[in-house]
């Protein structure tokens, strides 16, 4: 019986178990507001730079027009080109056919 706590004893630990475990809720509380902030900041500023979806949408339409038209200009460029070549090679064969005409009469 020696060994055993008296009753003041105990009611003081259990006294001193009651404010360590409202300090521990209050400091994970404090943790947890503060997380919670922080992720709310981090949600206001990824808000902030977010474009709603029907934004991103057209402009995504926009950017599939914008290379439609630029692929369309791009074979009409080509197709140019190529007729300037041939026109060039026409000519070049017809002066060369002068040439060889004049040459041999």
């Amino acid at each position: 019986m020696a060994d055993d706590p008296t009753l003041g004893e105990l009611k003081r630990l259990i006294e001193r178990n009651h404010v360590e475990t409202r300090e521990a809720i209050a400091a994970i509380h404090q943790r947890l507001d503060r997380d919670v902030q922080a992720m709310n900041d981090r949600v206001d500023k990824t808000a902030a730079s977010a474009v709603a979806r029907e934004v991103y949408e057209a402009d995504q339409r926009g950017l599939r027009d914008r290379v439609v038209r630029i692929e369309s200009d791009l074979k009409s460029a080509r197709a140019t080109t190529r007729w300037a070549i041939g026109l060039c090679t026409t000519a070049l064969l017809a002066v060369a056919a002068l040439v060889v005409n004049l040459a041999a009469s």
